[in-house]
């Protein structure tokens, strides 16, 4: 929990790198992202874990968009292919053979 000054109850009051308050070091989590070997305070931290879950998303996403536009391509690319070869079946002039 951030302070606005130290609490003299905390045994090691440090300041937030985000936030500027001030919250006990044995309350405090290492920043992931905005302060990558650094104990900021929890309510940031939060917030810091929350922003990198959105983040992880939007990218997992844009990987599944990526693949099903190459799914929907190919797709497309191979129905092609087998109309051309349905309207080739369709047109040939077929003539029984009766063996003579």
């Amino acid at each position: 929990m951030a302070y606005e000054t130290p609490d003299h109850n905390m045994e090691m009051p440090c300041p937030c790198q985000k936030c500027g308050g001030w919250f006990d070091l044995n309350d405090g989590r290492g920043s992931d992202k905005w302060f990558p070997d650094t104990v900021i305070c929890e309510q940031c931290a939060e917030i810091e874990q929350k922003e990198i879950e959105i983040e992880e998303e939007i990218s997992e996403l844009k990987s599944e968009i990526e693949d099903a536009e190459y799914t929907i391509k190919t797709g497309k690319e191979r129905m092609a292919e087998l109309e051309k070869k349905l309207k080739e079946i369709q047109d040939h002039d077929f003539k029984p053979n009766y063996g003579f």
